[in-house]
């Protein structure tokens, strides 16, 4: 994993029983160190046998560090894999998780839970073209958790088209438009950033919709793909504000938005898993996943909508106007499809102002009995106009 950040320019402290024979063949970038001074990197990879994590984390503080729980927690010095040897460590934590250990015993630290289920194999393979993989991510810590993931996967640097006309395209962004290029749609799933797209997800989109030509052909790796959307957030308006930005930029993009999305109220306490190990061969763990606990009483209002009441199109179309003309705005006139009264469903309306046609999402916030509320977001560019 260290060589993984090297790639991306970063620089990473090995600390290993004869650490600078483990540097000589890294390259640029790799340092051999103490466990004091690999402690003190911004994101530090607990990668060792379960029997030592005790004696790595022990007199270092942690406060404030992201630590990676890459263990597994077998119980002998030398790990039993075989189905009996997992399920007589599991039975060894007493009910409690490995890293609710590692918690402990690195007090203060943002703690990570991830690239443990990953083979050696596939981190050691550093091809464009290796296989694709599952990674695992959990913890407490959103942020250390978002870190993690940028680490893993196509960290990018800003956007900033100044440096961009300097200095070209970054090359995980390139990676990434080839990883696009591949599937006819996007899901995306996002959390929500004060009632707006959270700053990695922008970004990505921001350097992939920059990609005009590859191998001397003309190539935008958005257009015309379908997308679906996805949220989520602790309050209950599910993320349906990020929804309508994200919905705006893709159109954008020339991207194909599906209506409706799948928004989930109260996220932190919608789900619970319970994960069991069915089978061991080698280096491959089978287990099952079975969803445990009640759903929220909202998931989707796709699976909602049929049985929803539903509002005029008149309707919307007059609450768009009203709104609009309170915010000082001077419409001609607005045309909008039935909306289903399901808090989170979404419909495309248009309008005419001044001779051009804009696209216009609307989206319910509310419903008590028969008073809907509506967040309306109007496109800044318009879908026709006379004058281009």
């Amino acid at each position: 994993m260290g060589q993984h950040a090297q790639q991306g320019g970063g620089t990473a402290v090995y600390l290993d029983s004869e650490p600078r024979l483990v540097v000589a063949d890294l390259g640029p970038g790799a340092t051999a160190g103490t466990k004091r001074q690999a402690a003190e990197s911004d994101i530090v990879i607990l990668a060792t046998n379960w029997v030592n994590v005790p004696e790595a984390l022990k007199d270092i503080d942690w406060h404030g560090r992201i630590l990676i729980d890459a263990t597994n927690a077998h119980m002998d010095s030398k790990p039993d894999v075989s189905l009996k040897g997992v399920n007589r460590s599991i039975a060894a934590l007493n009910g409690r998780t490995s890293s609710e250990m590692v918690a402990e015993m690195a007090a203060g630290a943002r703690l990570v839970k991830s690239i443990s289920n990953m083979p050696m194999a596939w981190i050691q393979d550093f091809s464009s073209n290796k296989p694709k993989t599952v990674i695992f991510t959990s913890g407490d810590d959103s942020e250390a958790k978002k870190t993690v993931i940028d680490l893993i996967d196509f960290p990018m640097p800003i956007y900033n088209a100044d440096e961009h006309a300097r200095n070209g395209f970054d090359a995980n962004a390139l990676k990434f438009q080839d990883l696009i290029g591949e599937h006819d749609g996007l899901l995306i799933s996002s959390p929500e950033y004060n009632g707006s797209i959270p700053p990695l997800l922008k970004n990505t989109i921001d350097w992939v919709s920059r990609v005009r030509t590859d191998s001397g052909r003309t190539f935008r790796p958005f257009a015309g793909k379908v997308a679906g959307l996805c949220s989520s957030s602790n309050g209950h308006f599910a993320g349906i504000r990020c929804i309508n930005h994200l919905r705006a930029v893709l159109v954008r993009c020339q991207m194909v938005v599906v209506t409706p999305e799948c928004s989930v109220p109260e996220g932190g306490d919608a789900f619970d898993v319970k994960v069991t190990v069915t089978s061991v061969a080698g280096d491959t763990i089978n287990f099952t996943i079975e969803r445990v606990g009640a759903a929220p009483a909202t998931v989707t209002p796709a699976a909602t909508a049929a049985a929803a009441p539903k509002v005029e199109g008149k309707s919307v179309a007059q609450s768009v106007l009203t709104q609009l003309a309170a915010d000082g705005k001077q419409v001609d006139e607005v045309s909008c499809p039935d909306l289903p009264a399901t808090v989170g469903a979404s419909q495309r309306c248009t309008l005419k102002a001044g001779g051009d046609t804009y696209g216009v999402t609307v989206t319910v916030t509310s419903v008590q009995g028969t008073d809907v509320k509506f967040d309306i977001q109007v496109d800044s560019t318009p879908i026709t106009s006379p004058s281009r």
